[in-house]
């Protein structure tokens, strides 16, 4: 198999060995280690509670935002209009912080599934593009792409943040 550009000789039968091995370390780690089975437990557990950690309170608000689409058909609710509904509408206590703080589930609860669709195909594609790009151009413009490619990737989960922190400058850096 061929992916991004590196070639895996891997069989079918070793990745599913692989895969069937750390699944079963997750599940014996949850059932046996009782500290990660309180802190999964503690990201599902929803039902109200004296005091909500700062995870759970993340969780709520990922898991308002989902019902928000849901009850909007997948439309979404609007742009910039999560933290009205958050504090308006929110099922699941959030600890009084109404923003979703993140980035891809705020585009999807404020725009809709299908802006969101396109957000990612387009972001998928600059990236796609960028690599196909590399093959035609000198080495100083090879790594200027490698550099804006990393940073593309490295995007996806440092984004899991709070939108308006993308208004930071040095947060870019």
């Amino acid at each position: 198999y061929v992916l991004l550009g590196v070639r895996w000789d891997f069989t079918r039968k070793q990745v599913l060995t692989t895969g069937s091995i750390v699944l079963t370390l997750a599940i014996l780690a949850f059932a046996f280690v009782p500290p990660i089975r309180g802190m999964v437990t503690d990201l599902i557990y929803i039902l109200p509670r004296p005091v909500i950690s700062g995870d759970v309170g993340r969780m709520n608000m990922w898991r308002n935002g989902l019902m928000y689409l849901g009850k909007t058909f997948g439309l979404g609710v609007g742009a910039g209009n999560i933290e009205v509904w958050m504090e308006t509408f929110g099922p699941l206590p959030t600890n009084n912080i109404f923003n979703i703080h993140n980035w891809w589930l705020e585009i999807l609860v404020g725009y809709g599934a299908f802006i969101f669709i396109a957000y990612v195909l387009g972001y998928a594609l600059m990236i796609y593009r960028l690599f196909n790009l590399k093959k035609f151009v000198n080495r100083m413009h090879q790594k200027i792409m490698n550099a804006f490619i990393s940073f593309l990737l490295v995007f996806i989960g440092a984004s899991i943040t709070s939108a308006n922190n993308m208004l930071i400058e040095w947060h870019w850096v």
